[in-house]
């Protein structure tokens, strides 16, 4: 088993987990529910808990795919794998924001993935102040998994 094959195995199992607990959790505030004047609101906490880790669990697993190459299964190494360029800015009424060319070259496969995705790089505040974020964090925090 490759350590994406690993990866995305305990994300499964942490889903599982998860929607375990998201059960039990509506399960008791359903009983409670009946039981009690604050039922309703355990029911609602328990169903947003519920909600939130079923997109927690989606956006982790949608991570692993990204940083695991698909066709050998080793992982990126962000340094000497992951190439990428900033292709346009654009400005929009509160933010300006890059697109960025993202190049995968497995060092274990030979494997190539290219793909774009558009990173919010600064935002324009009420009193019209630009607050800039640097694009090479974002980008190498795209890169991370956890």
């Amino acid at each position: 088993m490759n350590p994406r094959q690993k990866a995305l195995k305990k994300n499964v199992n942490e889903t599982i987990f998860y929607l375990c607990a998201g059960v039990v959790f509506l399960v008791v505030g359903f009983i409670a529910g009946i039981s009690s004047t604050f039922g309703g609101l355990m029911e609602m906490c328990a169903l947003i808990s519920f909600i939130v880790a079923i997109m927690w669990i989606t956006v982790r697993r949608a991570n692993i795919k990204k940083c695991y190459c698909e066709k050998c299964g080793e992982k990126y190494d962000y340094e000497n794998d992951i190439a990428w360029e900033v292709e346009e800015e654009f400005e929009t009424e509160n933010d300006i924001r890059d697109v960025v060319n993202f190049t995968c070259s497995c060092s274990h496969c030979g494997e190539e993935v290219s793909f774009s995705k558009t990173f919010k790089v600064a935002y324009i505040d009420k009193n019209g102040n630009v607050h800039k974020k640097n694009v090479s964090t974002l980008a190498h925090n795209y890169f991370k998994i956890g």
